[in-house]
């Protein structure tokens, strides 16, 4: 699995991506980390933002982070759909 996640990485700057990760990590997921450039609140980084997220635009139509793309290539967007996965797949 691949999560796309901001390069912020959970701060509080952006703690949704970080939840994601946590929910990952809680229900003990083994996944690859792609940190994306860019930050949707800081419009001086848009640029980079468009620019360096074309794969999770083609993989969802958005360009927003994080999503998650299971080993067969389908995407969830979004931290609280990423969190619900995790947590259906343990029971948690």
């Amino acid at each position: 699995m691949i999560l796309f996640t901001c390069g912020q990485g959970g701060n509080r700057l952006d703690p949704h991506c970080g939840k994601a990760r946590k929910a990952l990590d809680a229900a003990g997921f083994e996944y690859e980390v792609r940190k994306m450039p860019g930050y949707r609140l800081l419009p001086w980084t848009w640029s980079k933002l468009r620019a360096g997220r074309t794969e999770v635009k083609a993989l969802t139509g958005s360009y927003g982070v994080p999503v998650l793309v299971l080993d067969d290539g389908i995407p969830i967007a979004g931290t609280q759909q990423i969190v619900d996965w995790a947590k259906d797949r343990t029971g948690g």
